[in-house]
């Protein structure tokens, strides 16, 4: 998958993994995008978008957006 390739995935939590939705998010997140910006691409709620971000937060074990970014982009660069 998508995720091991990069090396995101050992950030995860045991037994963890995002969904498509969180890794569309995630992906469009760590390019610059706002929530709001996000939520008319995909057509859902900017609240949706919020509590999708806060999951993976969660998931990754982060307490802000520029942590699950950062780490993120690490692993695009890797």
């Amino acid at each position: 998958m998508y995720l091991e390739h990069i090396g995101f995935s050992k950030y995860l939590g045991q037994n963890n993994s995002l969904t498509k939705r969180e890794m569309n998010i995630l992906i469009k997140l760590s390019s610059g995008k706002t929530a709001k910006e996000i939520a008319r691409e995909i057509f859902i709620s900017p609240r949706t978008v919020e509590k999708h971000i806060d999951k993976v937060k969660d998931k990754v074990n982060v307490r802000n957006r520029l942590q699950l970014i950062q780490i993120f982009n690490s692993c695009l660069r890797s």
